[in-house]
């Protein structure tokens, strides 16, 4: 199909005026030999030069016009066969053009701005079901136009309703495709498309990429809502820009075809180590984020779960906080180096019960130090204003037993934490 052969039997159109259709043999006994036209074709006894072309009938229009003749004559099918052979340019792409040569089609019945060149017509919409779903438009002398079906941009949507039968997806796509493109450089402060999949963390989908390319190819109940920080920036995995891009659409294509998800997880699950990068550990500063993972009171942020969390042999405890795609604020327990280095210490003694302990130890600590610097703000404050005796009394009551219970928790948090 998609480059030139010079062994085997080939086929052509007997006695053609102009020549230069070429069959292969396998195009010949397939489809050629199927319909009522086959004694118009021969071999080509010529010896095949270096420039010849591939196989025609591997052009989608071409089979289809040969396969799809009840009421045609062969005068009409060699014409139709001639047109697309000599007088179709090739799609211009995504590139805007002005050339009123061109013929174009639009969908019957709306007024989108979509327009389809000649050759993505012919070859793409022509062999479907929907091929009288659209018109013939002419395009002015001052109107710029681009082909809807260019690249990946709307055809993977396309195969996926023309099987199903499904126009309405394609136009619900098409219509998506309108608004603005996501920013490579990404975005913030937005809800953005993810999987439902934990395996699958770290791929972010905006709503328009989402709306084009993964609900119409029946996907869109894999997906969850999730919200992330003002101040934090995500790129959406399927902008044209990002590189693999043009793979994942036809992973997801193929998926949608065999109606096996699992080919996309396992796509993804292979790129994710080479394109994903998790936010850095916050340390002991308190930040606003999707993902946390937990338990028992020890949490940790994504860049400490993948790393130490997950290869460790504590990883069947820690699972992913439920936060309904809202952020949470939270510090990360594996933020600090002394920490990581307990939990590797633990991780190897296999002793994960005394890490908990400690951890509890830990965040009890910050509490009661959290408390005592509140007294002390209290009693700074209300000393300003003038303190009565029995208020003095009872605050500084409070500021010994928050003192001693803060020495005696570091003391068994030492105790606890010696390794």
């Amino acid at each position: 199909m998609d480059a030139s052969a010079k062994k085997g039997v080939w086929y052509t159109i007997k006695n053609s005026p102009r020549g230069g259709f070429i069959a292969c043999q396998a195009c010949y006994q397939d489809v050629i030999l199927a319909t009522p036209f086959h004694n118009f074709f021969g071999p080509l006894e010529a010896t095949i030069s270096e420039n010849t072309i591939s196989c025609h009938v591997a052009w989608p229009f071409i089979e289809a016009r040969l396969l799809n003749t009840p009421t045609s004559n062969w005068d009409e099918i060699q014409r139709d066969i001639e047109y697309r052979l000599r007088k179709v340019p090739a799609c211009p792409g995504d590139k805007l053009i002005k050339d009123t040569g061109r013929r174009w089609w639009k969908p019957k019945g709306t007024v989108m701005p979509l327009y389809i060149c000649d050759c993505c017509y012919w070859d793409g919409i022509y062999p479907t079901v929907f091929s009288g779903e659209f018109d013939l438009v002419v395009q002015g002398r001052k109107q710029a136009w681009c082909c809807a079906m260019s690249g990946y941009q709307l055809s993977t949507v396309w195969q996926h309703a023309a099987e199903k039968k499904e126009f309405n997806s394609w136009l619900e796509a098409a219509n998506a495709a309108l608004s603005p493109m996501c920013h490579y450089e990404g975005s913030s402060g937005q809800i953005w498309n993810v999987f439902k999949d934990p395996a699958l963390d770290g791929f972010g989908f905006c709503e328009r990429c989402t709306d084009v390319f993964i609900r119409p190819l029946g996907f869109g109940n894999r997906l969850e809502k999730r919200r992330y920080a003002a101040e934090e920036n995500i790129k959406c995995d399927l902008n044209p820009a990002n590189e693999y891009q043009t793979t994942l659409l036809r992973e997801l294509g193929e998926a949608a075809a065999w109606r096996d998800f699992g080919i996309v997880k396992r796509y993804l699950s292979q790129l994710a180590p080479h394109v994903y990068e998790p936010p850095s550990c916050p340390g002991e500063l308190a930040v606003s984020r999707p993902r946390w993972w937990g338990c028992e009171g020890f949490k940790v942020c994504e860049e400490c779960y993948i790393e130490r969390v997950k290869p460790s042999p504590f990883a069947p405890y820690i699972k992913g906080f439920d936060l309904l795609g809202a952020p949470e604020e939270l510090s990360c327990d594996l933020g600090t180096p002394d920490w990581r280095y307990i939990w590797q210490k633990r991780s190897e003694r296999r002793d994960f019960d005394s890490f908990i302990e400690a951890i509890t130890l830990k965040n009890k600590l910050d509490d009661v130090r959290l408390q005592r610097v509140e007294a002390m703000e209290e009693m700074r404050e209300k000393s300003r204003r003038g303190l009565f005796p029995d208020e003095k009394r009872r605050l500084q009551g409070l500021l010994n037993v928050l003192q001693e219970e803060e020495r005696d928790t570091t003391n068994m948090l030492a105790a606890l934490t010696r390794v």
